[in-house]
């Protein structure tokens, strides 16, 4: 079912890089042959004559807006009010494996420190009326209870029980997290009002970071922490407010360049624009931003990935738990600019 979520995901991302590309060269043409297009994305309307010669004269030059830009983006993007919902429930799930993980590599510890405790009590009790008669059997004893000492004295020391006990619970308390969630993108699926859709994920998102604020995380350890990059160091909602905040930006410097693009069309129609330095430059900086603002909109599933890659190599690093325990873990570095750039 991911696979097939994700294959889907990429068909309409690539649908809709081209068919922004097609959109900017038909708006392209439109200015520099002064189009009678009406649509919002035209160069401008007419200044009050109703006239939309060829030519283009009489017109006056208009600014795009913002919401024009941004609407150009989305217009594609029919489940743009689902991405933070679908990211947020993909940190539940990968905040429930880290906690699992952490949880099953502090029990694997515990037992390691306990089953030689336990071994070594009995097995000192049992060999005590057998070895008392030897001259070294004082000694002999002494070392195994001063063994089994410092066993239980590192399972203080660590505190492997209560974190154990800690870990467990987190893990069930993020496990019903996503399940609340779940149930609560199910009943949105049937808002078909987009301002009310909108309202009732800025709602829910509201809901669920004051359910997060009640939860007090425990460290995870080192060797965890190195399997789950990503998952360990991520805020959810400060990336997701920090993704639209970058995105915005991006956005409102695409609109000045592109507005400016159409300026020099607007004035420059008889003029041999193929050596105008200044066009050039604006669109290939229009360019860069617009794989940049594609780039922003892919972020969420490129989040997904990196959460589901971890947890898959997690869940191949338990078949070799003792060699890791041991000599520690490695992980791929991340592949993302975006998610780069916000970790740093």
């Amino acid at each position: 079912m991911d696979d097939y979520f994700m294959k889907r995901l990429d068909i309409s991302l690539n649908e809709l890089r081209e068919r922004q590309l097609t959109y900017e060269n038909l708006e392209d043409h439109n200015v520099e042959y002064g189009s009678g297009d009406n649509s919002p994305a035209t160069l401008s309307h007419s200044s009050g004559s109703g006239s939309g010669s060829g030519s283009g004269s009489g017109r006056q030059f208009r600014k795009l807006t913002y919401n024009e830009v941004s609407r150009s983006f989305d217009q594609y993007d029919s489940s743009k009010y689902f991405n933070e919902m679908s990211i947020l429930q993909t940190y539940f799930n990968g905040q429930k494996h880290l906690y699992t993980y952490s949880k099953n590599v502090t029990y694997r510890k515990l037992n390691m420190l306990i089953l030689p405790t336990l071994f070594l009590s009995t097995s000192g009790t049992i060999m005590v009326p057998f070895i008392s008669h030897f001259e070294w059997s004082s000694g002999v004893i002494s070392a195994i209870y001063a063994i089994i000492t410092l066993l239980l004295g590192l399972v203080n020391y660590f505190r492997l029980e209560s974190s154990y006990q800690q870990f467990s619970s987190l893990a069930d308390r993020y496990d019903k997290l996503q399940t609340s969630l779940e149930l609560t993108n199910s009943k949105l699926i049937f808002i078909e009002n987009g301002a009310e859709l909108e309202r009732s994920v800025a709602a829910n998102i509201r809901e669920f970071e004051d359910k997060l604020s009640d939860i007090v995380n425990v460290i995870v350890p080192e060797d965890v922490k190195r399997l789950f990059p990503v998952i360990c160091n991520i805020n959810i909602f400060s990336f997701i407010r920090k993704i639209d905040a970058n995105k915005r930006g991006l956005i409102i410097k695409y609109k000045d360049i592109k507005n400016e693009i159409r300026y020099i069309y607007y004035k420059n129609k008889d003029r041999d624009r193929d050596k105008d330095n200044r066009l050039q430059s604006l669109i290939d900086a229009k360019e860069r931003l617009r794989i940049e603002i594609i780039q922003y909109k892919d972020v969420y599933n490129s989040i997904d990935v990196e959460f589901v890659r971890e947890i898959r190599m997690a869940e191949d690093k338990i078949k070799n738990w003792f060699w890791g325990l041991l000599c520690g873990v490695s992980v791929e570095p991340i592949n993302n600019p975006i998610i780069q750039k916000y970790l740093t």
